[in-house]
This record gives structure tokens, sequence and C-alpha cells, in this order.
């Protein structure tokens, strides 16, 4: 198939490269391949996932503090924040913790919102005495099996994130962010202090308000947001 721009905003753009790969590029031409998720319908009715993964260590670091889990039901992006090593080790513990996902049957909401409580108090059990503390961001996907309002049960994505990590949902040829960011970026744009344009140069665009460790308290709880699986979802993470 020949390429599909799904954003574009000055130099930056998404695009849809080859069924399930999807490329973001940045001002530089800088390119980065990203976690999508895909959803389609198998031969005998049941919803099956196809995904794919990558991270880049970007234009400032040497050393990728970022990392995700990609084996079903669970689709989750982990950014480390304190500095080299403990962004790395905030990641790796947080996601030892979620792994305990991997290759379950999720059948409720609490099975997730205990797997990333868990991976709070792993990062804030790291021992340091630097500055900055280590910290994460995470946002996610989980493919469940929950009862509707009929007591049908049905599969549902559990969607899910702490900071400014987000999930983007294609669906009918859209793409919509499904998360709210937890940032000063967010609250500056909501209390109408400035529009989104001014508030993407503004030295506060980074500050995030909620945070798995990195020194701010917080109950390690997400957002959650559930969605009936269509054929054909298509998640960025």
């Amino acid at each position: 198939m020949a390429p599909v721009a799904l954003l574009s905003h000055g130099e930056t753009s998404l695009t849809l490269l080859h069924h399930r790969v999807l490329q973001l590029t940045l001002p530089g031409n800088r390119r980065i391949r990203l976690l999508a998720v895909d959803a389609h319908d198998d031969d005998v009715g049941v919803a099956g996932v196809v995904v794919g993964a990558a991270t880049d260590v970007g234009r400032l670091r040497t050393i990728n503090e970022d990392g995700y889990l990609a084996i079903s039901p669970a689709f989750v992006v982990v950014d480390g924040m304190g500095g080299h090593a403990a962004g790395r080790m905030a990641t790796q513990v947080a996601l030892d913790s979620l792994y305990s996902l991997a290759g379950t049957t999720v059948t409720d909401v609490g099975t997730v919102v205990r797997s990333v409580m868990a991976a709070q108090e792993a990062i804030v059990a790291i021992p340091s005495h630097a500055a900055y503390l280590p910290g994460a961001t995470i946002a996610g996907v989980v493919l469940a099996w929950l009862e509707d309002e009929q007591g049908v049960t049905r599969p549902t994505w559990i969607i899910f994130n702490i900071g400014d990590a987000r999930v983007y949902l294609r669906r009918d040829n859209m793409l919509s962010q499904v998360t709210r960011d937890h940032s000063r970026f967010q609250i500056l744009i909501e209390t109408g202090e400035l529009t989104p344009e001014q508030a993407r140069r503004d030295p506060r665009r980074n500050i995030v308000t909620r945070a798995l460790g990195g020194g701010i308290a917080d109950s390690g709880v997400p957002d959650l947001y559930t969605v009936p699986v269509a054929a054909g979802d298509r998640f960025l993470i």
C-alpha cells in the first residue's frame, strides 16, 4: 500500500507506511517507528491482535530511558524520568511489574490497576540520593474480556495512562487521542491561560503533574477508559 498521511503539523507528521507500521517524522527529518496495535477478526470470529514496537534514543540523550511491553494482552509504553541511570532503572522495574499481565486473560479493570500500582511501588523503592528521583510516565492498552450492561462478556480495550504519555485510537479512518495528559501543558490549555499553539512554546510544557515515582505524591491509580473492541481498531501508544 502507498504511505497514508494521518496527521501533519509543520515539520511534524504521522504516516501509515504499510499495514501496521507507523512512522513519526519530527523537525530535522528525524524519523521514529512507534508501537502500533491493530485488532482484526480471525476466521472463527475471535478478536486477534498484531503489534509492532520500537523506541528511539532521540537527539538529546545517549541512553534510552523508554521501554515497552508488547505481549498480548498488554501493550504498554513506559517513559523513564530522573536522568540516565535513574530513568532507565525506573523503566525496567516498572516493566518487570507490568509483565504479570503478559499472557494472561484479563477479566476486570482491577487487574490492570493493581499492576500499575505495583509498578509505582517498585519505582519508589529504588534507592536514590540524586536530586532527581527515579520516575516514569506510562500509557497502555490491555485487551480484556468484560461484562457489558446486559451481562454479556465481550472483548474490551482497557486504556490507561499516568503523566503525559498518550494513547491514540484510529477507527473508521479517524485518529483521536483517548487519554488526557497530566501536565502543566494540559492545565494551561484547559484554563484558557494559553492557546495550544502558545503552550507548545511555553517553558512549562514538559512539567508533568502525575507520575510513577519521581518525587511526585501519586496514588499510582491510572486514568482508565474502556472501549468495546471493533475490528480494524489501531492504537498508537
